[in-house]
């Protein structure tokens, strides 16, 4: 009997480990999809199945026509591929890529490219914070891959972003990076960084 439960127990642990989303609840909401892969992102270090219900909550808001949702999985997935836990997995994105085709070599790219998305979306249904949010991160995604009049223009598409939110929400508090009160002079210091005309 005791052999018997042991080889239960050994299937049920190389079940559970065969399976990537192993003791993640499931759920056919795509807000809760978004915050689970957020915290198997930043929290678990699990970038596959992270990536798997980013996919998964795109595809519902795809079916449902749900733009801004849309846009907030394009965001997620383009920090995914900025994120310590795909650093810390580079040699399995190496060999096999990501689930969209893209290869660990061009992640910033990739990254860029889905805040990019993320920041059309967002411009179409008006959420100009968050695509304020999504341009800034695009454009340091292009300083990453090295284009930097990308970059440039990308900073100053924030920018125009933030400047719409203000004035559609006067009193609005951004939030910023320790050491910044002004959303301006962070994306002067970023353009310098990056070495913009």
């Amino acid at each position: 009997m005791k052999i018997r439960n042991l080889a239960i127990g050994s299937l049920l642990v190389f079940g559970l480990s065969a399976c990537s989303a192993a003791l993640v609840p499931s759920s056919s909401n795509p807000k809760i999809k978004l915050r689970q892969a957020d915290e198997l992102l930043y929290q678990s270090n699990r970038p596959g199945p992270a990536e798997r219900l980013i996919t998964e909550a795109y595809e519902i808001y795809q079916q449902r026509g749900d733009e801004e949702g849309m846009g907030d999985a394009y965001q997620l997935y383009g920090f995914f591929f900025l994120s310590q836990a795909v650093i810390n997995s580079s040699a399995v994105y190496t060999r096999a890529g990501f689930a969209d085709g893209s290869s660990y070599e061009n992640r910033f790219h990739s990254s860029a490219a889905y805040f990019e998305r993320a920041a059309a979306l967002f411009l179409k249904s008006g959420k100009f914070d968050s695509a304020t949010s999504a341009q800034f991160n695009g454009a340091r995604s292009h300083a990453w891959a090295g284009e930097r009049d990308k970059a440039c223009s990308a900073f100053d598409r924030s920018l125009e972003s933030y400047r719409k939110n203000i004035a559609a929400n006067p009193g609005v508090k951004v939030s910023l990076p320790a050491g910044y009160s002004n959303y301006e002079v962070l994306v002067r210091d970023e353009k310098t960084r990056v070495g913009c005309a």
